[in-house]
């Protein structure tokens, strides 16, 4: 057997956002994607959960469950009106100012971004239905040396309502830019607009020139 090549995650950018304007039983469909920051550094985490059954004294079936996916980008600063229309808050119509503190909206939304690793395979991403979390912030004083503080924007990922006829009820898809045959998938529109399992056949492969 031959033996794979050592990778390690090591690269991410290009995180994106789309405002969720329907999903029910019969669409699914977002506004403009837009640009949402900076990205350093992204953390999943995806709640599971598993119970083995016994039968005649023996494990005899294992029950597993899914829940929620939590994704946590790390950022560089976010202008007040972006960080008003992601947490759903409150905006004084003449200033633009914040107004915290009171009932938050919660707006779905749909994230995508990009990840790599050291063989240089890009995976191209879209969290399709979800909410972000008011980030935490720190600031400091100046000093003498270079220090400053980024952002960690929490994002809530959910299944769709919409159940689409490639793949049911989801709640992302993924597709890398290099397939094991080498020939490679054209994704230069891949934030175009929120790809979905029922847009993927849209994406070909294409061979590699020589």
């Amino acid at each position: 057997m031959a033996k794979a090549e050592v990778a390690e995650y090591r690269g991410c950018e290009n995180l994106v956002y789309a405002k969720i304007t329907k999903d029910d039983s019969e669409t699914y469909t977002t506004g403009e994607v837009k640009e949402l920051a900076g990205l350093a550094e992204v953390g999943v985490t995806v709640e599971q959960s598993s119970e083995t059954k016994y039968y005649d004294n023996n494990p005899a079936l294992v029950l597993k469950g899914q829940g929620a996916e939590t994704r946590t980008f790390t950022i560089d600063h976010l202008p007040l009106a972006l960080l008003a229309e992601l947490t759903g808050q409150d905006v004084d119509k003449t200033t633009g100012a914040i107004l915290g503190g009171g009932d938050v909206k919660n707006p779905y939304f749909a994230v995508g971004y990009v990840t790599e690793v050291t063989s240089g395979v890009k995976t191209y991403k879209w969290s399709l239905k979800g909410t972000f979390a008011i980030p935490d912030e720190t600031n400091t004083t100046k000093n003498g040396g270079t220090d400053s503080n980024n952002l960690s924007l929490v994002y809530t990922g959910i299944a769709t309502t919409h159940k689409f006829s490639n793949g049911g009820k989801k709640t992302y898809v993924a597709l890398e830019d290099v397939q094991p045959d080498g020939s490679t998938i054209d994704l230069s529109t891949w934030f175009d607009k929120v790809q979905t399992p029922d847009t993927l056949s849209t994406f070909k492969k294409v061979q590699p020139s020589v």
